[in-house]
């Protein structure tokens, strides 16, 4: 068998608040870098926001930030960062309508914690690991370093005008009324993989992408072969070439052996 690239997505996907990295899911992945096969984490979370947890499951590779960072091995491939001005603008816009922002970059999320509307019912978003590497969303001074936003939004209303004044900047991944991720325009995790497969020089045919939500439908367009969680929204799973079981009861091992890659 020909060395496959495999991109794994992370909420939903490898991990969840309620029983974290599963051991089936680290074996599996394991399993599949010694049959010589490439293992990515592909995830919208910025690097900063990848907990060690994650990267002791040792990929060869990470795509963060929506396709704005990508790492192979040793060598950082790229770390496309916001300039600073539309990071001032969009600020300057999220205080305008009310928005409350998690600015995401390779080193450092920037948010105002005191400020931030925890949502019980999805555990909690910033743990002790990610407070420390936090900082105020103040006047930036050419301090910010990001890659992409996600914000969250109270009303419908909210959301059009934020949308409607960035147009020019970014494009919207929107999850649910609440929480919408701005990535610059013309990146996704499709663009990530399409330019790490042409460095590396793997062909399409020879891509898995494993997810499930809105904002890996560009990784399965990039990909392949595309393989949605059973746990995944429906537009994710209308979307892949196969659904696989739950997260929770195996379903990306079950899935890695369907695919005789373990």
């Amino acid at each position: 068998m020909n060395q496959k690239a495999v991109f794994f997505d992370i909420d939903g996907t490898i991990y969840n608040f309620k029983v974290h990295v599963q051991d089936s899911t680290r074996r599996a992945i394991e399993e599949l870098r010694k049959k010589g096969h490439l293992a990515f984490v592909c995830t919208g979370r910025s690097r900063a926001y990848i907990s060690p947890e994650i990267i002791g499951l040792g990929f060869d590779g990470i795509l963060a930030a929506c396709g704005t960072y990508t790492y192979y091995h040793d060598r950082e491939l790229l770390n496309l960062e916001i300039p600073v001005d539309t990071v001032d603008r969009s600020v300057a816009v999220f205080k305008k309508y009310g928005a409350f922002p998690v600015l995401e970059g390779r080193d450092y999320l920037y948010f105002d914690i005191d400020k931030y509307p925890e949502d019980k019912s999805k555990g909690n978003l910033f743990e002790d690991y990610f407070i420390k590497f936090n900082r105020p969303v103040t006047g930036s001074e050419g301090t910010y370093k990001i890659n992409k936003i996600t914000i969250f939004c109270k009303t419908e209303e909210m959301w059009e005008n934020v949308k409607r004044d960035l147009a020019p900047y970014y494009d919207f991944i929107r999850h649910e009324l609440v929480y919408m991720e701005l990535i610059p325009k013309g990146y996704s995790k499709g663009t990530g993989i399409i330019d790490i497969c042409r460095r590396l020089g793997i062909a399409k045919e020879d891509t898995f992408a494993f997810g499930d939500s809105s904002n890996d439908l560009e990784m399965f367009k990039a990909v392949g072969t595309a393989v949605c969680m059973g746990n995944g929204s429906d537009d994710a799973k209308a979307a892949a070439d196969y659904v696989t079981d739950h997260m929770e009861e195996e379903g990306l091992p079950n899935a890695l052996k369907h695919f005789q890659l373990i």
